[in-house]
């Protein structure tokens, strides 16, 4: 059963496409920016995981930047 107006809650750290999905790009974008270090990340066992609040902060020092250029 469906339930309307029920939040579920964000998940505290998100697989790669998860991460993917929140920033509309590919998986290797995201594989790209965490091996340039640009995106910080929990790495478990062969996982990468990535607080979505770290994806947030990506996506305004990039507007920041493209601002001042």
């Amino acid at each position: 059963m469906i339930q309307i107006g029920v939040a579920v809650p964000e998940p505290m750290l998100l697989d790669i496409k998860g991460a993917a999905r929140m920033l509309s790009s590919t998986a290797w974008t995201v594989r790209n920016l965490l091996w340039a270090k640009k995106i910080p990340f929990v790495k478990i066992g062969r996982r990468f995981l990535i607080d979505p609040e770290d994806i947030r902060a990506f996506i305004a020092r990039e507007k920041a930047e493209q601002m001042a250029a």
